[in-house]
């Protein structure tokens, strides 16, 4: 006979036993959601997963259509040419279906530029539409897609290279003032030079001087100039943001006047790092870190 201590015993062991089971059965069940999420993380999408995704989360309106398709029509070096369509049938025969393609719109994306146009109205005049643009951080369009990563400019129907980073000034300074490399300059760091008669002038004015000027890659909507005039004994280098055709900061980010060097680096991770030195002789030391913010400002780091 089993008495009333021994009897509470071992109900406390058997539950005990009982939520250590259920424990590592949930626990198995974590390792198991945890497994399935990295798997999701971790997968590829191809090409046509990837502009999927960006049409449907774009402004394009679809509401209207319970079934539509998206092809993609062609693939260049830096666009892609997307055809948005529904199907009709257009047969009174049900037993023989006539089905023709009827365009709801024609879209070319641009994943350098991280911009999407719809193009079906005037192809000249494309309309830009707003989507996910985190669908580009967490995809590698370029792998899936093979598009060259060439970091393109477009304004005003007018294309312009951009500089790829990570940008370094002395690398820069070799390809593009002195000795030159024209060929280096021109694929990693392209530079124009400077028309009174161009967009940036209108927007710049007189507020700065400068003979030529390099695009950065976009950065949250905002462009990056740097413009520079080296055509002086005293060589100046400012970095601007631009956004709706207005300066919305900027920063001298290297300056050469004969008693001191001032240059930078940016890298890849948009971090702009500010050096100094007294000569081409003496090491050079870090000054400051800077980065643009959401809002365009350029901040220290």
């Amino acid at each position: 006979m089993i008495n009333k201590k021994t009897f509470t015993i071992l109900l406390l062991i058997l539950l005990n036993n009982i939520l250590s089971c259920k424990q590592n059965s949930d626990k198995g069940l974590s390792n198991v959601a945890k497994q399935e999420k990295e798997v999701i993380n971790t997968q590829k999408l191809t090409c046509q997963e990837i502009v999927e995704k960006i049409v449907k989360s774009s402004g394009l309106n679809l509401k209207d259509y319970k079934n539509y398709f998206i092809d993609i029509e062609k693939i260049e070096s830096d666009s892609i040419s997307i055809h948005v369509y529904f199907e009709n049938n257009l047969s009174d025969d049900p037993k023989q279906k006539q089905i023709v393609e009827s365009t709801i719109a024609w879209l070319l994306l641009l994943p350098n530029e991280q911009t999407l146009y719809n193009v079906t109205v005037d192809p000249e005049k494309p309309l830009e539409l707003k989507f996910d643009k985190n669908i580009l951080t967490y995809n590698d369009i370029f792998r899936a897609c093979e598009i060259s990563k060439e970091n393109i400019h477009l304004k005003d129907d007018v294309k312009y290279k951009t500089a790829i980073l990570p940008f370094n000034f002395k690398d820069f300074y070799a390809a593009c003032v002195y000795p030159s490399d024209e060929k280096k300059c021109n694929e990693n760091y392209p530079k124009y030079d400077y028309d009174k008669k161009s967009e940036l002038f209108k927007i710049i004015g007189n507020e700065f001087y400068f003979s030529e000027y390099t695009y950065l890659p976009i950065i949250n909507d905002f462009k990056p100039v740097i413009l520079y005039d080296n055509t002086s004994d005293i060589e100046s280098y400012y970095l601007i943001v631009i956004k709706n055709g207005k300066i919305i900061s900027n920063l001298l980010i290297a300056r050469m006047d004969g008693k001191s060097i001032q240059d930078f680096n940016i890298t890849k991770e948009y971090v702009i790092i500010l050096y100094k030195a007294k000569n081409s002789n003496d090491p050079k030391k870090e000054i400051g870190r800077y980065k643009i913010s959401d809002n365009g400002n350029i901040i220290k780091n």
